[in-house]
This record gives structure tokens, sequence and C-alpha cells, in this order.
């Protein structure tokens, strides 16, 4: 029998002898991954965020080179 491991980042119990479709070895650890999870996007968020804020900036410059205006129609979802 394979072992599976809780996929929560901080738990290494086995859970091969829960349901076959078990990823946690508790509510616990899924609400304390989900935390991880949402931070992380969080985070993605914010870079993106400020990402977007430094290409309006450089928008404003007259002198602005087309892979750059490129870059930020990509990012601002404009063709």
């Amino acid at each position: 029998m394979e072992n599976r491991i809780c996929d929560y980042r901080n738990c290494n119990k086995d859970i091969s002898k829960m349901r076959p479709s078990a990823k946690y070895c508790s509510r616990n650890c899924k609400s304390c991954e989900r935390k991880y999870d949402k931070r992380e996007d969080n985070k993605i968020e914010k870079n993106k965020q400020e990402i977007v804020k430094l290409l309006k900036e450089v928008n404003n410059i007259k002198n602005i080179d087309n892979d750059i205006l490129t870059l930020f129609n990509l990012i601002n979802g404009k063709k």
C-alpha cells in the first residue's frame, strides 16, 4: 500500500488509511493550508497592483518603448 502524506505543508502525517480522495489528515490542516494559500494569493495580487502602478507612471513618460506599452496593455487586459 502506498503511503500518502497530508498536503498541509507543516504536517507529515500518514493518511493512507483514510478515504482515497483525502488530501488532509484533519479539518485543521485544511484550514491552515487555506490560510497559507490566501496569504500567497494576496501577495501576488499586491505585486501585480504595484507593477500596474509602475507601468502607469511609465505610461506618462513621452518616450515610451513599444514593448513597455505592450506589456502594460497585457497586464490591464487591453489589446
